[in-house]
């Protein structure tokens, strides 16, 4: 398996349930905010997203936010969710991944991560070594010069996921 592959890619953060994270034995998840949960842009987190998250949580799934971005943008999104947040977490380092399971009192056997990026959320499920890494499109995409440039380089990733796995 291709280190950067995802092992799920979903269209939407909300195709993801409860039951199949079950299935596979998962039951916790770390979660990317910005373009996979919500634009850059959105200050807080619609009707939508709260209810999905309402529905892993009642369902026995334990949730943490883990994201690159700055402390005050994602304590200002995540602030009634009372959830683990972990802001500057320098993905693909794994420390916030870690950081997120001690939080969860998960293992990484029974921990799966979901984000847009493969050079961050993928690449470090893979270095904590988390059992599951899901990749999402970016629900809205930056289109300054580097990511664009990390777009690219993704591509190639993506190709070999979409063969192996027919879709």
């Amino acid at each position: 398996m291709c280190r950067l592959q995802p092992d799920l890619y979903l269209p939407t953060y909300d195709a993801l349930t409860p039951e199949y994270l079950k299935e596979k034995g998962i039951c916790a998840l770390i979660l990317d905010v910005d373009n996979t949960l919500a634009p850059y842009e959105q200050p807080h987190p619609d009707q939508k997203l709260l209810a999905w998250m309402d529905h892993m949580t009642r369902s026995g799934i334990s949730l943490c936010v883990v994201s690159n971005n700055h402390t005050g943008r994602i304590e200002l999104f995540c602030q009634d969710m009372q959830i683990p947040v972990i802001p500057a977490a320098h993905k693909p380092m794994p420390k916030g991944m870690r950081r997120a399971m001690a939080e969860m009192q998960s293992t990484k056997e029974t921990t799966a991560a979901m984000g847009d990026q493969i050079f961050t959320d993928i690449w470090a499920a893979r270095w904590a070594k988390l059992k599951w890494a899901i990749l999402v499109p970016p629900i809205r995409d930056k289109r300054d010069l580097f990511t664009r440039f990390k777009r690219l380089c993704e591509k190639p990733v993506m190709r070999r996921y979409r063969k192996k796995n027919k879709t």
